[in-house]
């Protein structure tokens, strides 16, 4: 069994001697406390053949929210269903829940969600409202209670008026074949009001490629 991280996995494809000779005794794996991308598990799936579950929690919730389920009921890019005796709702801006399929913040009630930050009132009364912890993490609900975490609310970008995820926008770069690694982080703009700006690490540097 092995829990990680995106960055985890990530590092360990790029290791010759975890590459030419993977761990073939691995029955499950864990992702969490970050997003895990879409490349980085088909590499490891197809080095390893062990499969990566994803799960969702926060401080705040006492680590844990959701989790995959750890059989075929599982889907890939997912972070699964709430455990037990958890509840999820889906809010936008003007705290309207969102009908299945629509991004917004989730919202987690149940019995492991913090009484509050110690000493911090003001704060406690602006992340728990009526019982809902409020996570700041934009998600979406399918119809069959699987979330997808697309990004934190404070990351998201406004460009012309549309909400733009800089998650998706990586999620698009690293697909390309010389991308290694992307990160994605928005500007002021005088005409758009935010912009989005790439960060990239090529798969192999520009004086090794000639620079093509």
């Amino acid at each position: 069994m092995l829990p990680g991280v995106n960055t985890l996995f990530n590092e360990l494809l790029k290791q010759p001697w975890f590459t030419e000779n993977p761990p073939r005794n691995l029955r499950w794996c864990f992702s969490g406390a970050a997003p895990l991308t879409q490349s980085t598990r088909k590499r490891w799936e197809d080095l390893t053949g062990s499969r990566i579950y994803e799960g969702y929690g926060l401080t705040e919730g006492t680590c844990i929210v959701t989790s995959s389920p750890l059989d075929d009921r599982a889907r890939p890019g997912t972070v699964g269903i709430p455990i037990p005796g958890t509840e999820i709702k889906i809010i936008d801006d003007d705290g309207k829940e969102q009908p299945t399929g629509q991004p917004g913040e989730v919202l987690v009630r149940g019995p492991q969600v913090m009484r509050g930050y110690l000493g911090r009132a003001d704060a406690t009364a602006d992340t728990v409202r009526d019982g809902w912890l409020h996570t700041g993490d934009i998600g979406v609900m399918d119809a069959d209670g699987f979330l997808s975490i697309i990004d934190r609310k404070k990351d998201m970008l406004i460009i012309s008026g549309f909400n733009v995820y800089p998650f998706e926008l990586e999620e698009v770069l690293i697909r390309h074949p010389d991308v290694l690694e992307a990160a994605v982080v928005g500007i002021e703009d005088a005409h758009a009001g935010e912009a989005a700006v790439a960060y990239i690490v090529l798969r192999e540097s520009p004086i090794r490629r000639g620079m093509r």
